[in-house]
């Protein structure tokens, strides 16, 4: 994938957006459907965990469920 994607992805990540409205999870669709399989479900991933960092972490069970979810977009979009 293309690291300036990621890199605008993770920026989109901290821009308020309407609800129901999430730039990893279009990233996540479109990791999916466009990039080789093998990283399609990591794509999303690294900016959500970028954002983590930066912006805190939370519940573990919590996070855990948000991450599983986020892959398992990219892998269903396939």
């Amino acid at each position: 994938m293309n690291k300036l994607l990621l890199a605008l992805v993770t920026t989109a990540h901290f821009i308020p957006h309407p609800f129901g409205v999430s730039p990893i999870g279009a990233t996540a669709l479109y990791a999916g459907a466009y990039a080789n399989g093998r990283i399609a479900w990591l794509v999303p991933l690294i900016p959500l965990f970028i954002g983590n960092l930066t912006g805190g972490f939370y519940d573990l069970t919590v996070m855990a469920f948000v991450y599983a979810g986020f892959a398992l977009s990219a892998l269903v979009s396939r």
